[in-house]
């Protein structure tokens, strides 16, 4: 629960969108406080990723992370 985790996929990628929500709500039932998700309306599998390279704050949190951050 203490691993970082943003997670992206496109509404129309009928194998991961439906479950982003459902993974994000169990871990923080789990007490996580490090996991969020985007997901972007109408993009499919392929379409996501030039959508997930511009959200804003993506580079910033990805170079925030690092193993001597993390708990465990």
């Amino acid at each position: 629960v203490d691993l970082p985790i943003w997670a992206m996929a496109g509404t129309g990628d009928r194998q991961r969108a439906w479950t982003l929500p459902l993974m994000e709500a169990k871990l923080k039932e789990s007490g996580s406080t490090v996991v969020k998700i985007s997901l972007f309306p109408g993009a499919r599998h392929m379409g996501s990723a030039h959508r997930a390279w511009a959200e804003e704050g993506l580079l910033e949190w990805i170079f925030a992370q690092s193993r001597k951050n993390r708990k465990n």
